[in-house]
């Protein structure tokens, strides 16, 4: 009997910014300021809110913070804070299809060998330390004769990922010889949990006790505007089921590109809950930048 091994991948914007997208934050923002100046004072405020706070280097960092400026409306003035964050959203995925549109995917033998090396060896190339990468290869070694399959949830909202997969021939990552027979691992399925640029794209915080205002915490409407896992639950798109059952049925998961923020706690609190299963094998990799690391 074939036995799937499931490798999970959990993309953030990281993975944008590598392909030389200018999709950061303190990317996006000067435009958004420069577009906001001749908008109507009733949009143009949060615009002007984040100028006076330098402090955002993330995405959760603007996210978390939209909580906090909750605390500047009420129950009357609440119509305003979502056509802010409307127009917020509106202006960056009009950002990034502008930044899509500049990237090349002509040379698709080249990017199919980075992304099938960068796949099925995501824990080799001095990538990890030795006895991590040991743990990884055994986890391998014991499914040998399994297929292995390769899952994303995708937090971004572009379509590069997906692109540069694309270029993969059948997506087979690789093939593989057990005992005379051929094992074809390949690409499964990829989810974008928080949608994409044409379709129902979510930013927000994670749950209403990240709302500053007590009042709006509860107010149905907001959450629907503001509150992450009940904007997917409004679109009925099925995506966080569909994540949620990927990261289920993972024996590996790895991390890349993604800042562990606190706007996106659910997700968090499911691996730890996945990782937690004694019963299981299981693995977490996590890529995470940092400018400083030195060794």
């Amino acid at each position: 009997m074939i036995i799937l091994l499931n490798i999970t991948f959990l993309i953030g914007n990281g993975f944008d910014v590598g392909l030389g997208m200018k999709s950061k934050f303190k990317d996006f923002f000067p435009t958004y300021q420069e577009n906001s100046k001749n908008k109507k004072e009733n949009i143009k405020q949060l615009s002007d809110e984040i100028a006076k706070d330098k402090h955002y280097e993330t995405w959760a960092d603007f996210e978390k913070a939209v909580g906090e400026y909750t605390d500047k409306f009420d129950s009357k003035t609440k119509n305003n804070l979502i056509q802010q964050l409307k127009d917020f959203l509106n202006e960056f995925i009009e950002h990034l299809k502008e930044q899509q549109k500049k990237l090349s995917f002509e040379n698709e033998a080249k990017i199919s060998q980075k992304m099938m090396a960068g796949i099925s060896k995501f824990y080799d190339n001095n990538n990890l330390s030795p006895d991590s990468k040991t743990a990884i290869e055994s986890r391998y070694n014991q499914s040998a004769n399994d297929v292995h399959t390769y899952n994303f949830i995708n937090f971004n909202y572009t379509d590069s990922l997906k692109n540069c997969l694309k270029t993969i021939p059948n997506g087979i990552v690789c093939k593989r010889d057990v005992n005379g027979k051929t094992r074809e691992d390949k690409i499964g399925k990829i989810v974008h949990v928080h949608g994409n640029l044409d379709a129902y794209p979510i930013i927000g915080v994670d749950n209403t006790e990240q709302i500053a205002n007590k009042e709006l915490a509860n107010d149905a409407k907001i959450s629907r505007y503001i509150v992450k896992p009940t904007m997917n639950q409004r679109v009925r798109q099925g995506n966080d089921t569909k994540a949620q059952e990927l990261i289920t049925n993972s024996n590996i998961i790895c991390v890349y590109g993604m800042s562990l923020g606190a706007t996106d706690k659910k997700w968090w609190a499911s691996v730890i809950k996945w990782l937690s299963d004694a019963q299981f094998s299981r693995h977490l990799v996590i890529f995470e930048f940092d400018d400083e690391f030195k060794s």
